[in-house]
């Protein structure tokens, strides 16, 4: 959100403020969602990526 302030883009980070402020749960809701959403998505490539590049890194039975 400070970038948003300090460039004066419009972003996330400005609408979930706005949303808290008005108390619109659902418009928080749904963007949390979508934070959780992209933070798990992104997880999982990183562990995928991390398997491609470290031969040592494997998830086969043991």
């Amino acid at each position: 959100m400070l970038v948003e302030v300090v460039f004066g883009i419009p972003g996330l980070g400005r609408l979930v403020f706005e949303a808290l402020t008005a108390q619109d749960t659902n418009l928080v809701l749904g963007t949390t969602l979508f934070f959780t959403f992209v933070a798990v998505v992104g997880n999982l490539i990183e562990d995928l990526v991390f398997t491609v590049l470290d031969p040592r890194i494997s998830y086969d039975d043991r």
